[in-house]
């Protein structure tokens, strides 16, 4: 993948004072040393004299360095320019003192010296760095709000100029210089900035997890590729077993069953990364789809409604063994003419696999004909109770029991489903109890006697 580096100069090395200059202070300890034990460097009375630009005369004195018995100035090319305390003859730059004490060890403090003459603005640079082994680097000067700055001049670690535009292509690997002009008309160092080889194509499958298929409803996948690094555009093939192209994403995802290859290739073409994966396929068991039995007051329509439906296919069978569906959809919803009572079988699929049928039975009409005429709440528990749970296939149902003189001693709730011959915690008298049930505006009312029989 390409790497980009920006430098932001937002205020030119000119503008730092001629004497007693702030400075970063650096510290490199080699192994064999504790810093504090090593050079202590004192930058109180620094001296900076900032050279003309017509010679090469600015200077860093002034500084101390207890513990040091040799220096060693270098500049940001990485040249040494002075093994003196004090740094004489030098040009504008950011340079590095190192001090090294008689065992050898080293700490450094960074130095800038500004150039003479008006500052000049900052720009933003950026570098582009080289790919593929090949001198193609770059680097280039923003100036979308700002004039073309003036003098442009690109050199690299041997100073010859490499460029003299806001952009400069062509570059090897190494370390560079942006000079500009000020007002002057003197030469001005704006950046040094390097540029390195983007890394070569590396692609991890460590982490590569296969998902296998169920039931062959290509959900199979290949998840987990990691591209590391590489120049882009990176391509990405999927081939399946007869080499069509299934995907060019980096994951594979929504195949069925088989042996995959991917091949991974950046603009470089070389070196390219191979993998070979299989996805299987198993069946699973599916659950029961959970269908509530369905009441009609009357031949019409009756609705069959899944419970928590899946995603999926919903089956209605005539028969457990049937082997063709009266009835198939999605959304778990069905509604279909039932004349007479009947039972039906529901099944969930997926894919190639299918659930075992759930049974459905659906009574059509109900009357005084069907329900029981008489109880014997007398503990035996043989016909102690009338259970009237059945009308919670009605959601609007009420069903109310009358003694002779016309007062209600039961009626139905979510929380009383049984009449068992008592009102109120107390026995009712043996005799004849007359009720009305009411299962919904479409339904006729059900009128009808229970007896209490002790």
């Amino acid at each position: 993948m390409a790497f980009f580096f920006i430098f932001s100069f937002l205020v030119s090395m000119q503008s730092v004072p001629r004497f007693f200059l702030s400075v970063i202070l650096v510290l490199l300890v080699s192994q064999n040393c504790i810093a504090q034990n090593c050079v202590l460097f004192n930058l109180t009375n620094v001296v900076l004299t900032k050279p003309d630009c017509k010679d090469n005369r600015g200077s860093i004195t002034g500084i101390t360095a207890t513990g040091a018995v040799s220096y060693r100035w270098i500049d940001d090319f990485g040249n040494v320019v002075s093994t003196s305390l004090n740094l004489v003859n030098a040009s504008a730059g950011t340079y590095q003192l190192v001090g090294i004490t008689a065992d050898g060890c080293e700490n450094s403090t960074l130095v800038t010296l500004p150039p003479g003459g008006t500052p000049i603005n900052g720009y933003l640079v950026y570098g582009i760095n080289t790919s593929c082994g090949a001198n193609n680097g770059s680097f280039h000067i923003v100036t979308a709000n700002s004039s073309i700055p003036e003098g442009i001049r690109w050199v690299d670690a041997q100073n010859n100029t490499v460029g003299t535009d806001v952009n400069v292509y062509g570059l090897s690997n190494g370390i560079y210089r942006l000079y500009l002009k000020n007002k002057e008309g003197c030469e001005v160092i704006h950046t040094t900035a390097s540029l390195t080889s983007r890394g070569k194509l590396d692609v991890s499958f460590g982490d590569a997890f296969i998902k296998n298929d169920t039931c062959n409803r290509s959900i199979g996948a290949v998840n987990g590729l990691k591209i590391i690094s590489g120049v882009n555009p990176i391509l990405v093939k999927w081939f399946d077993e007869q080499q069509n192209v299934v995907s060019t994403n980096l994951n594979l995802n929504n195949v069925s069953a088989g042996k995959y290859k991917v091949l991974i290739t950046d603009s470089c073409g070389v070196d390219p990364f191979e993998e070979s994966f299989e996805i299987i396929n198993s069946d699973i068991s599916l659950a029961k789809p959970n269908v509530a039995d369905i009441k009609l007051c009357s031949p019409g329509l009756a609705n069959i409604e899944v419970i928590n439906p899946q995603i999926g296919r919903y089956r209605i069978y005539d028969s457990q063994q049937s082997p063709y569906p009266i009835h198939e959809g999605v959304s778990g919803s069905f509604e279909f003419q039932a004349n007479i009572d009947r039972k039906v079988y529901v099944s969930f699929a997926s894919g190639d696999c299918e659930s075992e049928r759930t049974e459905v039975d659906i009574a059509i009409g109900v009357s005084a004909k069907k329900l029981p005429n008489a109880i014997s709440p007398n503990g035996d528990g043989v016909n102690d109770e009338w259970n009237l749970s059945w009308l919670t296939y009605y959601p609007a149902a009420s069903a109310k029991i009358f003694n002779r003189l016309g007062q209600i001693v039961y009626s139905y709730n979510n929380q009383e489903m049984f009449f068992n011959g008592n009102r109120k915690g107390k026995a009712l008298p043996v005799g004849t109890y007359y009720y009305i049930i009411e299962l919904g505006k479409d339904c006729s009312l059900i009128r009808g006697t229970i007896n209490i029989i002790r």
